[in-house]
């Protein structure tokens, strides 16, 4: 016992050290404590926003499918048959009116022909005439009890129902026997009055069914969730169905009021069963209507105790592993550097190996150093990467812009924000400068610090700057502003230098409008800044509408040749052969023409090539010739535009296949993997595989992997569980729905096939 005292009496000085060690001990313990903390809220606040997502996702494929149903239904209440149709009397044998009722049912089987959307259809008549997709029957309670019977609905409650509103309503889900079959079913009912006033009762009503296998796959991502539920309300509360997620079990839904939803979207608790759950909802004030997620605690909770669990699993560990440490320091006199030291070189040796005993002229110090150093080195080289890819994306997002490929002004707020361009409730200008040494005219811009500057976006010989203004007249000063950029980058050195101002626009799709504008200024002046809107263009002389140059850019862009034939043929009959355009008006209008040129070439970005085909168009003295020289470049890029576009499908169209045969068994695949893979947003890839698939991702990769599957059963080497992870299931469960729902059959009785 004395020679353990006084082996610690000479550690003394190593004491300090492990009391220090227990100090940073209490740095893990209390970051563990303070991140289980805020574990709850991060992973609720995480769950909200997926399902919200996943909910508006569902949404907008649900209003899409009932706005093609109101158009349906609009069309016939306008129809003028209708009128007549409601005036007969019940037919009698040999009644005159049989041909005419006959004809009225085919035309209603063509406006409804549509099957994949307008499903089950059927108009019912107040003169008791039924018209439905098997034909025409007379008497709605006959109809009812034969083609269109409700589980949980009397004849008497269903004509009710259909007929005791003047609006568009949906029928709650239920079980209806439609002959020898049976579905589940939503009802789309859609009241006609015709008449001038309105007593209580619609004088038609056109109905058809939403099968709930179709409003399963519209919110699946949904369902996929382990647990959940999803609620469809009406505005007052009503449920209209409930769909049953995977491995769920039907349970009461209650706790929560709909006046506490009085948000576009939110979430609010609720109870499954006897359990708490979280309950996330967005409204739909165009159909009246509340879609609805119900998950339980535990789900929305999930990630929220794995990162505790991890996080004190964590803690105890370095505590445990610092503490021995510190122990075995101060009893065996040796430095936890050296520990240290051994775990850096190992890691930075590709063996593993220890330090070599050949090397101890150096010094553990040095080795720690260099280590550190090199790990240093690593992380600043990860850190330049992951910049260069951000830069890469953003002048990817940015070409995209300016070229117009967005259509909606949502996809370029959302695709923007990611890649930290932040847009919105804000007036667009673009500013294109040309210059001798473009590399160093935007070094010099970028350190000028010039405001309002949302982003720079250098192609070739020119650099476009967007410019964001919160009003219109804040952007007025851009001449002024362009002059002393100008200025600027004259005094750095940079020669040869003039700008060209687009037009302002208050939304961001017609930010690619003001680009070719700034772009077609800069190329047509020589001025140091040049205007859009102050060259000279009468347009009340002349005939070039906006519609017209619009269809010129589409007819081009698509490769359609006798389209950009005809639509110059009709520039010459409308301005030379009507009007007899003068000379001068005529080359305001070869500039027109030349304006719409740029729009269209190839990549939307000039170069030598472009400017020597527009310098020699506007040249030319005769204006004939000079739209004889326009037409024949349309239809050059017309060609090359569609023989390029099939190019590019046919091998994007290649290279999609071969990923997903490469990549099928793996259950991560989906959109985000392959759009990463593809180094595309996942909004334009789930778009361009559509484009040139002809059918989604999820729905290609589906019929991929229940392929495989089914040959892997016709086999006979594997059994089911086996066969749903070779074919990317991530159980045996979601294959057999899966394989059951595309067939018809499950697994088993494929297998038992003869």
């Amino acid at each position: 016992m004395r020679n353990v005292s006084k082996r610690f009496k000479l550690k003394k000085a190593f004491s300090m050290i492990l009391f220090s060690y227990i100090a940073i001990l209490l740095i893990p313990a209390a970051l563990a404590v303070g991140f289980s903390l805020m574990a709850n809220r991060m992973s609720t606040t995480r769950c909200i926003d997926d399902v919200s997502n996943n909910i508006r996702q569902g949404q907008v494929l649900l209003e899409e499918q009932l706005d093609n149903m109101d158009s349906a239904a609009m069309y016939l209440s306008y129809d003028h048959t209708l009128k007549r149709m409601l005036r007969l009397e019940t037919l009698q044998p040999g009644d005159k009116n049989v041909w005419f009722v006959s004809q009225f049912s085919e035309r209603l089987a063509d406006i409804f022909a549509d099957s994949s959307v307008l499903y089950a259809y059927a108009v019912l008549l107040e003169n008791e005439y039924v018209f439905h997709s098997n034909g025409m029957t007379q008497g709605r309670g006959f109809f009812f009890e034969n083609f269109r019977n409700y589980a949980d609905m009397t004849a008497e409650e269903y004509i009710e129902e259909s007929f005791g509103t003047n609006q568009r309503t949906l029928l709650k889900l239920d079980r209806i026997k439609r002959g020898d079959s049976s579905v589940s079913a939503l009802t789309y009912n859609y009241p006609i009055v015709t008449g001038i006033s309105y007593d209580g009762q619609a004088d038609a009503v056109v109905q058809f069914l939403i099968r709930e296998e179709t409003l399963e796959s519209f919110f699946m991502p949904l369902l996929q969730r382990t647990g959940s539920h999803v609620l469809l309300m009406d505005g007052e509360g009503n449920t209209l169905s409930v769909l049953i997620g995977e491995g769920a079990r039907e349970q009461e839904i209650s706790g929560f009021e709909v006046t506490q939803m009085v948000d576009i979207t939110g979430s609010i608790e609720a109870k499954l069963g006897e359990e708490r759950a979280l309950l996330v909802y967005r409204r739909s004030e165009k159909n009246n209507l509340i879609m609805a997620a119900v998950i339980p605690e535990d789900v929305v909770l999930e990630d929220a105790r794995h990162l505790r669990r991890v996080s004190f699993v964590m803690m105890f560990i370095s505590m445990f592993v610092e503490l021995a440490l510190g122990f075995y320091f101060a009893w065996k006199y040796s430095s936890p550097i050296k520990n240290l030291v051994q775990n850096i070189y190992r890691m930075l040796n590709p063996e593993g190996e220890d330090i070599p005993k050949n090397a101890e002229g150096k010094s553990e110090y040095e080795h720690l150093e260099s280590g550190i150093n090199q790990l240093l080195q690593t992380n600043q080289s990860m850190q330049i990467t992951l910049q260069e890819k951000q830069q890469k994306e953003k002048k990817n997002f940015l070409t995209y812009l300016f070229s117009g490929e967005f259509r909606e002004n949502e996809d370029i707020l959302r695709e923007g924000a990611l890649v930290g361009l932040e847009l919105g409730n804000m007036v667009y200008c673009v500013v294109s400068f040309a210059m001798a040494d473009l590399e160093r005219g935007e070094e010099v811009f970028k350190e000028s610090g010039i405001e309002n500057v949302l982003a720079v976006y250098p192609a070739k010989e020119y650099m476009s700057v967007l410019f964001g203004f919160d009003t219109l007249e804040q952007a007025e000063v851009l001449p002024i502003l362009a002059e002393q950029i100008i200025e600027k980058l004259t005094e750095s050195g940079v020669r040869e230098i003039r700008g060209g101002i687009g037009r302002r626009y208050p939304e961001e799709k017609d930010i690619h409008f003001s680009y070719v504008q700034s772009l077609y200024s800069v190329l047509t002046s020589k001025e140091m800044v040049t205007v859009y809107n102050n060259i000279s263009q009468n347009l009340n002389a002349l005939t070039y509408s906006t519609e017209l140059e619009n269809k010129l850019i589409n007819s081009t862009k698509h490769g359609e040749i006798r389209q950009i034939q005809q639509i110059f043929e009709h520039i010459r009959e409308e301005n030379f052969k009507k009007r007899h355009l003068s000379n001068s008006m005529g080359r305001i209008l070869i500039s027109n023409v030349v304006a719409t040129l740029i729009k269209v070439y190839k990549d939307i970005i000039l170069n030598e090539e472009l400017e020597e085909v527009v310098g020699r168009i506007l040249r030319l003295e005769s204006i004939s010739e000079a739209l004889d020289c326009l037409e024949a470049e349309f239809i050059r890029i017309g060609e090359e535009s569609a023989h390029s576009r099939d190019e590019r499908e046919e091998n994007y169209q290649k290279r999609l296949i071969a990923y997903v045969e490469q990549n099928y068994s793996n259950p991560q695949l989906g959109v985000a993997m392959a759009a990463e893979e593809f180094t595309l947003s996942e909004n334009y890839f789930s778009q361009l595989f559509k484009d040139v698939m002809k059918e989604s991702f999820s729905n290609y990769l589906e019929n991929m992997r229940l392929e495989k599957a089914k040959e892997l059963i016709d086999e006979g080497t594997y059994n089911l569980e086996q066969i749903a992870g070779m074919v990317g299931y991530q159980n045996s469960g979601t294959f057999r729905r899966a394989f059951k729902r595309v067939t018809g059959i499950s697994p088993s009785a494929w297998k038992s096939r003869e």
